[in-house]
């Protein structure tokens, strides 16, 4: 795992570090396993209020494509 301080610099949280090493090891994989693992390739997140510890409403989904991370990645470590 990459040290903190390293993503600290970079400006990226952890959840983008996994989801593009996540993608680096799908690339890796033989021809008949990448077909399958291209479906894992977005990213969903939900984010939900809670109030005195019982979940509300949730907040609003995020789902973010490998291509959109990677372009914010390798901008921040440019700078």
């Amino acid at each position: 795992m990459l040290h903190s301080t390293l993503l600290k610099k970079l400006n990226v949280n952890y959840i983008l570090y996994s989801h593009v090493a996540a993608k680096t090891v799908r690339q890796s994989l033989k021809q008949e396993l990448l077909k399958s693992a291209r479906g894992r390739d977005v990213t969903s997140i939900k984010l939900f209020n809670f109030k005195d510890g019982v979940k509300g409403e949730e907040l609003f989904p995020l789902e973010v494509t490998p291509q959109e991370e990677d372009k914010k990645v390798l901008q921040k470590a440019s700078n």
